[in-house]
This record gives structure tokens, sequence and C-alpha cells, in this order.
């Protein structure tokens, strides 16, 4: 495909077109997917058409393209918000870190959740690698850890009503920690009253 080339796959419920990136950072324009979903796959409803977007998503994350897709649930929320239009750009797993919202591979699809603790292996133990722990904005409970192979790219723009949103700005961030500090502290409360109950 030549540079600023657009080739368009059509398949059920979804339209995904294609641009390659070019050198520059300001030509870079990023591949266009649109997951028309309202709410993440889960193991009844995953199909052919889910199939095909972890694909594409994935073939096109490691060959060094951009993606951009609506963000299907609200597992992010208030960070990410069900239907945004995100922007992940390819990232090896020796570039994250805690904070990070990453685009990983899980056993249902692809997902996009915060990085909240990375295990580093013990050099006593030279065939174990990273783990990565993972969890929703809006989740209560971790997911299950994922290896650097199953990372595919890093979410570095969120578009909502055509206004772009920088993910990682102090205030999205101070709002992020705060809600987590808040639930943290109402499951203490909650479990110190039932104790003395």
């Amino acid at each position: 495909m030549t540079r600023g080339e657009a080739k368009v796959l059509l398949f059920e419920n979804q339209t995904i077109s294609t641009l390659r990136n070019n050198k520059k950072r300001d030509q870079n324009k990023p591949i266009g997917l649109n997951l028309t979903q309202s709410s993440a796959p889960s193991p009844q409803s995953f199909n052919l058409s889910h199939l095909k977007f972890v694909k594409i998503c994935t073939e096109l994350l490691h060959q060094g393209h951009q993606i951009k897709f609506k963000a299907p649930g609200d597992s992010m929320y208030p960070t990410i918000w069900d239907r945004d239009l995100i922007t992940v750009e390819p990232q090896k797993s020796s570039g994250i870190c805690v904070g990070d919202i990453v685009l990983y591979h899980h056993e249902n699809g692809v997902v996009a959740h915060r990085v909240i603790n990375i295990q580093v292996p013990q050099p006593s133990v030279p065939s174990t690698q990273h783990l990565f722990l993972f969890r929703g904005d809006a989740a209560i409970h971790d997911d299950a850890p994922v290896t650097s192979e199953q990372i595919l790219g890093k979410v570095v723009s969120i578009e909502r009503n055509g206004r772009r949103i920088d993910p990682y700005r102090l205030r999205i961030q101070l709002h992020y920690y705060s809600r987590r500090l808040a639930s943290r502290l109402k499951r203490l409360f909650l479990r110190t009253n039932s104790i003395t109950k």
C-alpha cells in the first residue's frame, strides 16, 4: 500500500479503514477501527466479527501502525466512556509503566485497562518473566495477570464529542487516583463495620 492510500474492509457490524503510517509525526494518521457493539464481548456474544477485529488489531499493531476504534463498554469510566474514540500506538512491554492504559490480549479478545502493578522476575528464577496486573478504572477487582507477549499497545489519546483528551494529563490522573482512594476507604470502612458488629 502506498503512502496515504486507504483500504476499507467491511464485515458484520464493523467498518475497518486502514491508512499507512507516515514517518513524519504531523502526517501520522492512525488506522480507524469502528466497533459498533455497545459492550465488550462476552463468551456468549463472541463471534466471527470479534475474532476478525482482534486479528486485525494484533496484525496492525505488530506492523507498527497506530489504530483508532470506538471503546465498547464502560470498564474504564470515567477516563474512557462507552463509544469514546481511542487511539492505540504500538508499545513494547519494556516501555510500559504503572498508570499506563494498555491494550492487551484477553481470553475473550482484546481489552484496554490500566496497569496497576508490574511484577519483576526474580534473578534466581531465569525462566520467569514480567507479569502485569491490570484493572479497569470502574472495576473493583484486578484482571488476571498478563504476560509481555499479550501486550499490544498503549492508549495515547481519547476523542469525545469531537474533543481530544490526553488520558495522562494531571487532572485526569488526579481524578483516577482520588476515585481509587475513595473506593479503598469505602471497602476498609465496610470491613471494619462488619468486624465490629
